[in-house]
């Protein structure tokens, strides 16, 4: 194993934790965001997991949307 390779595991595993990118890039010593991104692999299972959590959002935005009735009866008032 390279240093290279760890500090490619950490930065894979500091980005799946929710860790902020500015604190993993402050952790991991990158001067830049497209270096630090040239680390942060991102494989066909992390687009798969990312895409169910989207439908998994929309899905609750539908069912927790909070929509008024209007009344004809009142829009004169």
């Amino acid at each position: 194993m390279l240093f290279h390779d760890l500090r490619r595991s950490g930065v894979r595993d500091m980005v799946n934790a929710g860790v902020p990118q500015s604190v993993a890039i402050a952790i991991s010593g990158h001067r830049t965001t497209s270096m630090f991104n040239r680390y942060a692999i991102v494989s066909p299972d992390d687009r798969r997991a990312a895409l169910g959590r989207t439908q998994e959002h929309r899905a609750a935005m539908k069912t927790e949307r909070k929509v008024s009735e209007f009344s004809a009866e009142g829009a004169g008032r």
